[in-house]
């Protein structure tokens, strides 16, 4: 099933505290941005401390949560459709945006990347026209600069799903904390297996069983602020058969075992996820937009820096053109 591109909803951002992990993957790449505090954000395993104006690139369907270091931590997220490739001829499902500024942090890209990403919050879906340029702009910014081909540990994919996976995820979302096997899957959706688990491939980059457990690792990590219950009353709740299977998935996708996740837990962590991405307050929401601004205003100053050396160096090269020519002329007489 293909799905239309429509270039006015091809960006989605959003600007919120962040608490505890939520666990989550989707086909869009995903840029987050920390505005103020500090961040962890975990990727496929793969820990990141971000501190204010990191930046870090989660490509489609890698598996991804967020964790304050300090509270209150503030990001801007922003969501891609990676239709808006695809849909004007790039062939990018071979390939990888890499983008972590913890990592690189002398990349020349982010601060373009951060003034796209400023301008397009401060635009507001008022100028839809204005909001549609800079989301292409900053579309063709990436590939030019954050796009490798042969990158294929996770490739982009398409927003649309069949129906076959439609049904298949919708069943899981129901019974995830019971024992499924993808034959079961398969016949309650009247697809053959193979079918079934080549669709899961090519749509989630990943397989039936790791997709199973992404999701019950999602309703379990939600389950860990909940104290009176045991790590065993979790595992056993949300579809695992014991504590060790629980404790392998868990490290293998957080770098940690359930308990030291849980003793990592704070009450602050626990007021923020209460109303995790709801709106911020107004005084919060004022902060952002300053900070935005500034970001803004960086690059205006920067030009005005670039126009004021160039005329400075360019003065500088006319008087020495000068002397020399004084010179030679002087050397005639």
């Amino acid at each position: 099933m293909k799905s239309k591109f429509n270039p006015l909803t091809a960006v989605d951002q959003k600007a919120y505290l962040v608490g505890s992990y939520h666990y989550n993957w989707h086909p869009a790449l995903e840029l987050i941005w920390v505005l103020s505090g500090q961040v962890m954000v975990n990727v496929d395993g793969q820990k990141s401390s971000l501190k204010p104006d990191d930046l870090i690139l989660v490509n489609s369907n890698q598996g991804h949560a967020t964790f304050a270091q300090q509270v209150p931590s503030i990001v801007l997220r922003t969501q891609l459709d990676p239709q808006i490739y695809f849909a004007n001829g790039l062939k990018v499902e071979n390939g990888q945006f890499i983008l972590n500024s913890s990592l690189f942090p002398r990349g020349l890209v982010y601060p373009q990347i951060r003034r796209l990403l400023a301008q397009l919050y401060l635009e507001g879906p008022q100028n839809q026209f204005r909001r549609t340029a800079l989301t292409f702009e900053l579309a063709d910014y990436m590939y030019s600069n954050c796009y490798q081909e042969g990158h294929q540990d996770q490739s982009l994919t398409t927003t649309s799903q069949d129906e076959a996976l439609q049904q298949a995820t919708r069943f899981l979302a129901d019974h995830y904390q019971k024992k499924i096997t993808l034959t079961q899957i398969a016949q309650k959706c009247g697809y053959s297996t193979a079918y079934l688990s080549r669709r899961f491939k090519v749509q989630y980059q990943v397989g039936f069983h790791e997709y199973l457990t992404r999701l019950r690792l999602q309703h379990a990590i939600v389950s860990l602020k909940d104290d009176d219950l045991r790590i065993l009353d979790v595992a056993l709740q949300n579809g695992f058969n014991d504590v060790k299977a629980f404790n392998v998935a868990f490290k293998k996708h957080f770098g940690i075992t359930p308990s030291e996740y849980r003793h990592q837990l704070t009450s602050k962590q626990a007021d923020v996820d209460i109303t995790f991405q709801s709106a911020l307050s107004s005084t919060q929401f004022q902060a952002v937009k300053v900070h935005l601004k500034a970001i803004l205003k960086e690059k205006q100053q920067s030009q005005l820096t670039c126009i004021n050396c160039d005329f400075r160096q360019n003065a500088d090269n006319y008087q020495k053109l000068k002397h020399q020519l004084s010179d030679l002329l002087s050397n005639y007489r």
